[in-house]
């Protein structure tokens, strides 16, 4: 069994002051077909987030996604063209449309987002060859968006996951690369979920426990689990 690390750069801490990150990183996973317990907590998740509608006059407004939208505007990162990913996940919910299922592992997370109104995403693990690390882009670094047809430079200085010179998302939670992606194949993953001290003190708990109790309820590991913070920068899992 091998050991593999997840880091933050301090840079990321100084951009975002006070950034804590859940983690959980799970291994022998099946991935693969339905997972019906995954969908009902999936489809609970959608309707629950959707009657936000009634309330709010749109998913920015909410003051978990608004936390987060001024941070990113604060550390220079524009929100109106890199909106943080539980924004989209939400503003869907709230149209109140057909809720859209990828996979067990990916429908999983979405469900923990719009359940906490949190970012939450995962990479694969097990599919990169180089440890996760969140830092600010530099020269060299690529970027392969799923709708591209080749990578593409990235601007330096900007917030992103990376294994190597590969950027694995784009301005924090903006958009995720075909490298890492999740899917059918995957047995190892890296879920996180960023969280701000702007958020409920309580919250990151709430996450974890989600996180946690679902991986056991839907498929039957332990993950293991950690908190990354300016103090504890660097998480450590085994394959």
């Amino acid at each position: 069994m091998s050991a593999a690390q997840f880091t933050v750069a301090p840079e990321i801490f100084d951009r975002l002051p006070g950034l804590t990150i859940v983690v959980a990183w799970a291994t022998g996973l099946d991935n693969d077909g339905d997972n019906p317990t995954v969908d009902d907590d999936w489809a609970s998740s959608w309707a629950t987030a959707g009657l936000l509608a009634d309330t709010l006059p749109n998913p920015q407004s909410h003051p978990h996604v608004k936390a987060w939208g001024d941070r990113l505007k604060t550390g220079g990162v524009s929100r109106k063209d890199f909106p943080p990913s539980v924004e989209a996940v939400l503003r869907r919910a709230m149209k109140r449309g057909r809720r859209f299922s990828i996979n067990p592992l990916v429908d999983f997370y979405n469900a923990v987002a719009l359940r906490h109104v949190v970012p939450a995403g995962a990479f694969d693990v097990g599919a990169l060859p180089q440890n996760v690390v969140l830092r600010t882009s530099r020269a060299g670094d690529t970027f392969w968006a799923l709708d591209a047809d080749a990578p593409v430079p990235v601007p330096e200085g900007e917030i992103a996951y990376a294994a190597g010179s590969t950027v694995l998302t784009r301005q924090l939670m903006w958009r995720q690369s075909r490298a890492g992606l999740v899917t059918p194949a995957t047995t190892t993953v890296l879920f996180m979920s960023e969280l701000l001290p702007e958020h409920p003190a309580d919250l990151p708990d709430r996450v974890a426990d989600g996180f946690q109790e679902g991986f056991q309820r839907h498929f039957g590991v332990d993950p293991q689990m950690g908190r990354i913070t300016a103090d504890a920068p660097t998480f450590t899992g085994t394959r």
